[in-house]
């Protein structure tokens, strides 16, 4: 594991979608915030969509940075490709599982950016209200 935490913070290099959501989760509890809410589930999903699509389609690795600022997660998951992520809607026809990870994403957070900060990648920053 290369993710390093402490009461606020999560940051490093993610291995696997289970390792970034076992971090997130571990940070959120430090904040009193049950496993069982919603906030804390959306968390997770959001990390996990972000983690996965970066593991899945460049091969990693995914740098995750996430701190909590009173009731705002932000996290931040930085690659080594500038392409995508592909905002188009959700194509039943083409590839049944495309895009929805995005989809879903984008309506659980409540910010999404995506920056481009450097040659060879790019960073996808989220706010989720925990």
């Amino acid at each position: 594991m290369t993710l390093v935490q402490d009461d606020s913070t999560v940051t490093g290099q993610a291995a696997s979608s289970a390792e970034a959501r076992a971090a997130i989760s571990a940070l959120l509890a430090g904040r009193a915030l049950p496993p069982g809410s919603r906030a804390h589930g959306d968390s997770l999903l959001v990390v996990s969509e972000l983690v996965a699509n970066v593991l899945r389609h460049t091969g990693g690795p995914a740098t995750l940075a996430a701190y909590l600022h009173g009731a705002t997660l932000d996290v931040t998951v930085s690659e080594g490709c500038t392409s995508g992520p592909d905002q188009d809607p959700p194509d039943r026809g083409q590839d049944a599982t495309a895009r929805f990870g995005w989809l879903v994403v984008s309506r659980l957070a409540s910010m999404v950016a995506v920056t481009r900060p450097r040659p060879g990648g790019k960073r996808i920053r989220v706010h989720m209200a925990v």
